[in-house]
């Protein structure tokens, strides 16, 4: 399998846990999509006892090896530093690994972090990769998926500020998200009978109208409505849920905001989730976690997270040639 990444921020971790992870895959071709002298300059900064060699657009690095694609621009290699360059470069090679899968010289997407901050200096207008890639393919039908193992996470609302989060829950919403989650699940996962569940928006669910009534006017009639044609539960109060681990009998959850699944789901996760964008032509994974510029060339990322969206990306591409 052909297996396409975008760098990320080259200011980051991003490319230290590329060759940490890749070498565990050593029956897939692996093409990055970077600037030549940037990613040279990062791995001498890395790993100077250990040199990188070369043959054209081949590289190899000990036992591992993969095909680079040059981008611009060039990005001087400053760990932990916000920059205009890396922004640019980090948008680049997001849309040269796109145009890889397009022309059919990939078959799978993952993109290394990228850090919000740099690219936005760069004019790149998106909240994050999911956006982004959504509106290139014109995607009205998508969901941000966290995975962890048979866990999986939708939210309903995305990147937006949380005093915006209650106008923004619909039951259109929930019923548009739940409908393309169920369809997710059978096509890239294999799951015949999808089970999901739906959190409520507010503590205790609402408590009868007590504490709103969202549950009552928005969540609980898209429940309903669903129950038609796909098997959905709740709203569920999202602290019970995850303590009392009810999520492991569904196949998936529904959280009505960011924060609300994303912290429950990345601590069941540790240092393995994998994010997914679903709904999509292209089968896109990443990493759950950011750039770290913190320990940026200390060469001591985990690579768990890459590790295990190397995997997803695979096993998707393989369940939707079957």
């Amino acid at each position: 399998m052909k297996i396409v990444y975008s760098c990320g921020d080259t200011n980051g971790i991003g490319l230290e846990i590329f060759l940490k992870a890749i070498g565990l895959f050593p029956n897939h071709k692996h093409i990055l999509c970077c600037n030549r002298d940037t990613m040279l300059e990062y791995f001498q900064k890395m790993f100077e006892e250990k040199p990188i060699h070369s043959s054209d657009n081949i590289f190899r690095f000990g036992n591992t090896s993969f095909t680079l694609i040059d981008c611009q621009p060039f990005n001087p290699v400053d760990f932990g530093k916000l920059s205009k360059t890396s922004g640019e470069l980090s948008a680049k090679s997001i849309e040269v690994s796109l145009n890889c899968l397009d022309s059919k010289d990939a078959d799978c997407f993952v993109t290394l972090p990228i850090n919000k901050a740099s690219i936005a200096l760069s004019g790149w207008k998106f909240q994050g990769h999911t956006e982004m890639i959504a509106e290139r393919y014109s995607s009205k039908d998508f969901n941000m998926l966290l995975i962890s193992g048979d866990t999986r996470l939708a939210p309903l609302t995305i990147h937006i500020p949380l005093n915006e989060v209650a106008s923004s829950v619909s039951s259109e919403l929930i019923i548009k998200r739940a409908k393309s989650l169920n369809s997710t699940l059978k096509k890239d996962f294999k799951v015949n009978k999808p089970k999901i569940a739906i959190l409520g928006l507010n503590p205790h669910s609402g408590d009868k109208g007590r504490i709103g009534n969202e549950e009552i006017s928005i969540i609980k009639p898209a429940i309903e409505s669903l129950k038609k044609d796909i098997l959905v539960e709740g709203p569920f109060p999202a602290d019970s849920f995850f303590a009392f681990k009810l999520y492991k009998s569904y196949n998936a959850i529904i959280s009505m905001y960011h924060d609300q699944g994303l912290i429950p789901i990345k601590m069941i996760a540790e240092s393995g989730g994998v994010n997914y964008t679903s709904g999509l032509p292209i089968v896109r994974t990443s990493p759950d976690h950011g750039t770290a510029f913190d320990i940026g060339g200390k060469n001591i990322a985990n690579a768990d997270s890459l590790i295990e969206s190397i995997k997803t990306a695979i096993l998707i591409t393989n369940n939707r040639s079957l």
